[in-house]
């Protein structure tokens, strides 16, 4: 990763929090439906944490997105 590339933990937490506020979500509200707290779904979006793969899962599933790359 150079300079130019964005860093995909960042990138990550700003897709789920611009997903989550397209559907109108409030962190509470996706944290619920996700089965997570909400300060973890904040870590997510803040780039400060990464989801595990059964939460990727969830988001993918909520949010109506592939997780392909």
């Amino acid at each position: 990763m150079n300079a130019e590339d964005p860093d995909p933990i960042k990138a990550l937490g700003q897709n789920i929090g611009r997903l989550r506020k397209e559907l109108g979500l409030t962190q509470v509200e996706a944290a619920t439906l996700i089965g997570v707290h909400q300060q973890m779904l904040s870590n997510w979006e803040n780039g400060s944490n990464l989801p595990n793969v059964p939460s990727l899962l969830k988001i993918a599933h909520l949010f109506n997105v592939s997780l392909a790359v």
